[in-house]
């Protein structure tokens, strides 16, 4: 997706007590993140917000914030996207404030953009508008990931089972069970099940047989090896048993999947 970049600042400063009031907004989207805490005004409120959060406000839309307790720092983009129909794809709830449960991505970004926005070089529209996808699918990403309520705790404990996942995905091949899975976060077997449904959509057993359906899928693809071979590396001890969920979830047996 193409940007048309009006102005921008990274980690821009400003003194306590500063404040922006644009009662009709502007006319293009503008980004805001705020490395320190502020009031702004939201659904016809004035609301104080930690720092670390983020709006993103549509065109038109009235801009009011306030720095009353501290200096104001934050970075902000002023940009008008190629097609605002495939913007609003990303998903955002426009004109509310939302704290990412990850930031630290957010300033080397802008400040990136902010230095072909200046200097110029060549192909830097391009870059900024690659930059600027980079940023907005890394929010939307987040966003879609948690839930509305979850707790600082909760978003660790969401990271602790992302690793977790990666693991389990690489090592599909290890006998598993959910005990042992849930032993290997300290939790009970219930809780394990329960965090890793409302995380992921799916039940842990679920999730390790598509894991190994598609290591198996992945060596008929690339390897000369046995079925019997490519059941014993995708978990599975016996061959017939892989040759039967590998039909019940891909519709075809893995001989004919490899002559496909």
């Amino acid at each position: 997706m193409k940007y048309r970049i009006e102005r921008l600042k990274y980690d821009g400063k400003e003194k306590k007590g500063f404040i922006v009031d644009r009662p009709q907004g502007t006319d293009d989207y503008l980004f805001l993140h705020f490395k320190t805490p502020v009031n702004i005004y939201q659904q016809k409120e004035i609301i104080k917000i930690k720092p670390g959060a983020c709006i993103l406000f549509t065109p038109g839309t009235k801009h009011y914030f306030e720095s009353i307790e501290c200096d104001l720092v934050h970075n902000w983009i002023h940009f008008e996207p190629e097609y605002s129909s495939r913007f609003d794809e990303f998903g955002f709830e426009y004109n509310r404030v939302f704290y990412p449960s990850r930031t630290n991505y957010i300033t080397p970004i802008i400040n990136e953009i902010e230095l072909d926005f200046i200097n110029k070089p060549f192909l830097w529209e391009e870059n900024v508008s690659a930059l600027l996808t980079n940023l907005f699918v890394k929010l939307s990403r987040e966003e879609r990931s948690k839930t509305r309520d979850l707790s600082s705790g909760m978003i660790e404990i969401r990271e602790e089972f992302n690793l977790f996942r990666l693991h389990l995905y690489s090592n599909c091949s290890e006998e598993w069970n959910v005990e042992k899975m849930a032993k290997i976060l300290s939790l009970s077997r219930s809780r394990f099940s329960v965090l890793y449904k409302t995380f992921f959509g799916v039940s842990p057993n679920e999730d390790l047989i598509t894991a190994r359906i598609n290591r198996g899928k992945y060596l008929l693809e690339n390897s000369s090896l046995t079925i019997y071979e490519v059941a014993e590396m995708s978990g599975y001890k016996n061959v017939f048993h892989f040759i039967r969920q590998f039909k019940k979830y891909t519709g075809t047996t893995p001989g004919m999947f490899r002559g496909i």
